[in-house]
């Protein structure tokens, strides 16, 4: 029979229920809360990827109608309201006729002028036109749309019943009812003013004019070969009173052969191509305060004996069309080269080029919102296209035979084709041209660029502005903010880790982790005010200290270390603990004050007196700037000599002296090793000056007071704790039998951490310094504050950058919802995600890899 003690030993070994049900509550909040983990970030990706993927659609293109237009004379000008609810035809003959687009009747008829025009002009806005007469003058018109308010006893009977869904016919207009109960009236209007004489006396052949304001600025090209440039006043007081001044350009036709078809200006009035069927073109200088000239010629087609079949430009004038016979569409325009032997410094450029068409190409559209425009081909084929990207963002047939002008809506959601006694109507959705794979992750020539490249800028404040939403400089700039705070955070907080670990007294373990610790506590906010506001001046103001620190503060404390070393074995021991600490701790205001020291001195002898302005190229040598830059390179080529070539010798020189004799000779290899690293870094930079290569081309440069070094001291300041606690607590895990083991072999506590300690615990050192990357990756706010935030490419260290989640804070506020500006926004915040997401990955494959290591150990 069992006895009392055995049953209350069984008794005590059951588990209780609570302890059960506290098990099964724990497994199941565990696994729930993992789960949810995943499906939060899964959910995360998702929405990304939904908010991104319009950005990849192709555009829409769906037919509306077909109106049939009975006239005789051809079709010279159209215009559109923004609503799509009128139409205004302007015919060869000079008649006007405004019609409904939603069932053709007409609305408005007039007379636009008495002599028929030889040549057109129309301005991008579609707004503002110009036409040249057989007698020399120019004539300059208003044709476009104006919206009104009317009250009811404004308009005709039947307004005030007029519903939402109703359209009511007035005079050269409609009326429509918003649904705010407000009547909105569209109404055509048209303004001609007098003829102006150009004193060319001749027919004008081809004419283009830019307004601005109460000015017109126009290239005006005559049958008889002469060419000029002129200026057309409003007068402030008389608006009928028209002025025309111009200046003549050198322009001959050469005998037997065909005047130039096409002339362009641009918007500054200062640059002007005449360009003829056969691709020829003449590009003028006419910049104010010069005397007029043939900047350069051009061939517009090279390599092509297709002839120019229409040519127009894209909203702003800066960008000229060009489509030729064999279906090929480029776009050109000035390039700034400084190899240019043009007047101006710059030439014309075919920047882009787009998928050929099966046939000639009959008319270009440019749209007055963005630089999407659209293309006819004499086959009928309907391109709408954006030039940025050279994308082409849809197409379709017409049914209209033989189209001659095209036109997109204000708006840009309607498509019009126009030709042979009919015109055709689509709705038009262009998604979001601006967006494609090769625009943000590719380089894109936009306009004025000498070259292609990847940068951002998304908003401006004028119409013609092009939208630049590469991601390049974005990523460059969160890599290279990475870097600096890495390069500056991450050895300091091993080093310390190691430190604490394995060789402070136990006794200071504790509060020296938990202070360092409290520093995770401070917002990266509050540290990114000091670092724009605090450090980023007082770095500015002691440069050349601060550039003297690198090397007096880790030299001082090399030497303490060396001289350490000639203590008596018994003394050393004895002060191991917050004497030595103290010590050490001497050696950061003493290598700091040997830097306030030495900063002027080494700025007068090494910089030409002025920092700023070497940095600038505006003064000294780059031997100078090399030999910075190779001194870490140099000291690790003497290391490596000191260690491998010379280390057997040292021992064997040294063997059998005293432990005072030997750390006397060790701190003079030090420092004639200190002396060779300068030597040869500065042979280094002598060589590399000779070769003509310049470090204030690349990694130095220019100097702006918010740089990444100021956001390396603040981020770095901000990953300190958090791998340095990591880091503490993978080598404090590290199995104490290992540590013994090595010491009672013969080695020292330094080959004991570096050899054993720290290969051991490589997987959560690896760690550590990953998860301060994520955090230095995904900083925002020291990044935003200490920074320029300017979207560049630029490896100096003394320049700001913008880095992905500054963009997104700073921007998305104002960007409107569903734009390609907002949805760009969050393909940065996809970036991010996929950039942190690869990297955890590959490791996570890494800390696998040396933890596989450590488990054999």
């Amino acid at each position: 029979m069992p006895s009392d003690e055995s049953q209350r030993s069984r008794r005590s070994l059951r588990t209780t229920r609570s302890v059960r049900v506290a098990e099964v509550l724990s497994r199941v909040l565990i696994t729930g809360g993992g789960i949810g983990t995943i499906a939060a970030v899964t959910l995360i990706f998702v929405f990304l990827v939904a908010t991104v993927m319009p950005l990849f659609t192709s555009g829409e293109v769906e037919a509306e109608g077909r109106q049939t237009i009975r006239f005789d004379e051809p079709l010279v000008h159209a215009a559109v309201d923004e609503y799509e609810l009128l139409v205004a035809l302007l015919f060869r003959d000079g008649s006007v006729e405004v019609q409904r687009l939603d069932d053709g009747s007409v609305v408005g008829r007039r007379a636009a002028f008495e002599r028929r025009p030889t040549a057109w002009s129309v301005a991008s806005n579609a707004e503002k036109l110009a036409w040249g007469r057989a007698d020399g003058s120019v004539q300059l018109a208003t044709f476009g749309f104006e919206t009104v308010f009317p009250t009811e006893d404004e308009l005709p009977p039947g307004a005030e019943a007029l519903g939402t869904d109703g359209v009511l016919s007035i005079e050269d207009g409609v009326v429509q009812r918003t649904v705010e109960g407000a009547l909105r009236a569209q109404r055509f209007h048209f303004d001609v003013s007098p003829p102006v004489d150009t004193g060319l006396g001749a027919e004008i052949s081809a004419i283009a004019t830019v307004p601005s304001g109460n000015r017109t600025v126009a290239a005006i090209l005559a049958e008889n070969g002469a060419l000029v440039r002129g200026r057309f006043t409003v007068s402030p007081f008389d608006e009928t009173l028209l002025t025309f001044r111009s200046t003549a350009l050198p322009h001959e036709v050469a005998p037997g052969a065909a005047p130039p078809r096409f002339i362009t200006i641009n918007e500054l009035g200062d640059s002007i191509v005449v360009a003829g069927e056969n691709g020829l073109a003449l590009r003028y200088d006419v910049r104010a305060g010069i005397e007029p000239s043939v900047a350069e010629a051009v061939d517009l087609l090279p390599g092509s004996d297709a002839s120019i079949t229409a040519l127009d430009t894209l909203l702003g004038h800066g960008t000229l069309l060009v489509g030729d016979s064999a279906g090929g569409v480029r776009g050109w325009f000035t390039s700034q080269d400084p190899n240019a032997t043009t007047p101006d410094g710059v030439v014309l450029v075919p920047a882009h080029e787009f998928e050929r068409g099966a046939a000639a190409v009959s008319a270009f559209a440019s749209s007055s919102r963005s630089r999407a425009f659209a293309i006819a081909y004499e086959d009928d084929l309907l391109r709408v296209a954006y030039m940025t990207n050279e994308r082409i963002v849809a197409e379709t047939r017409s049914d209209v035979d033989g189209v001659e002008l095209l036109r997109i809506s204000p708006k840009e959601d309607g498509l019009f084709a126009f030709g042979a006694g009919a015109y055709e109507r689509w709705s038009l959705s262009v998604a979001h041209p601006a967006a494609s794979f090769r625009s943000f992750f590719g380089k894109v020539w936009y306009e004025g660029y000498d070259r292609p490249d990847s940068t951002w800028q998304a908003e401006s404040a004028t119409d013609d502005f092009e939208p630049k939403f590469g991601f390049g400089s974005l990523i460059y700039g969160t890599l290279k903010a990475t870097f600096y705070s890495m390069l500056f955070g991450a050895p300091l907080a091993l080093l310390a880790a190691i430190f604490t670990s394995e060789f402070l007294d136990r006794r200071l373990r504790v509060p020296i982790k938990s202070s360092i610790e409290i520093m995770a506590s401070l917002p990266s906010v509050v540290l990114g005010f000091l670092a724009g506001l605090v450090i980023a001046p007082f770095v500015q103001s002691i440069l050349p200290a601060v550039m003297a620190s690198f090397l007096t503060v880790p030299f001082m404390f090399l030497v303490g270390a060396y001289v350490w070393q000639l203590l008596p074995q018994g003394i050393a021991l004895r002060a191991s603990g917050w004497p030595r600490l103290a010590l050490m701790s001497l050696a950061l205001p003493l290598g700091l004050a040997a830097a306030a020291w030495c900063g002027p001195l080494l700025e007068r002898l090494y910089f030409a007196g002025d920092i700023f302005a070497w940095l600038d190229g505006q003064r000294g040598h780059a031997a100078t700037g090399w030999a910075l830059v190779m001194l870490p390179v140099a000291a690790v080529v003497v290391v490596l000599l000191a260690t491998l070539v010379a280390g057997a010798s040292f021992r064997r020189w040294t063997s059998g002296m005293s432990r005072a004799g030997v750390a006397a000779r060790d701190l003079a290899r030090f420092v004639v090793g200190a002396l060779l690293t300068f030597g040869l870094a500065w042979v280094a930079g002598t060589v590399l000056e000779s070769l003509g290569l310049d470090p204030r081309n690349s990694f130095l440069g220019a100097f702006d007071q918010r740089n990444a070094l100021v956001v390396g001291f603040a981020m770095g300041f901000a990953i300190v704790p958090i791998i340095y606690t990591l880091a503490e607590d993978a080598l404090s895990s590290v199995p104490q039998h290992l540590r013994l083991a090595s010491l009672g072999a013969g080695a020292t506590h330094w080959q004991t951490a570096i050899r054993i300690v720290v290969p051991t615990a490589m997987s959560g050192l690896f760690s550590a310094v990953m998860i301060g990357f994520g955090r230095a990756v995904g900083e925002t706010m020291i990044v935003l504050m200490a920074t320029g935030n300017t979207p560049i490419m630029d490896m100096n260290i003394f320049s700001g950058f913008r880095t992905l989640s500054a963009n997104i804070a700073v921007e998305l506020p104002e960007a409107v919802v569903g734009s390609t500006h907002y949805r760009a926004l969050f393909l940065a915040g996809l970036v991010l995600f996929g950039m942190t997401f690869v990297l955890n990955t590959i490791a996570e494959l890494v800390r696998l890899r040396y933890r596989k290591r450590s488990v054999q150990l």
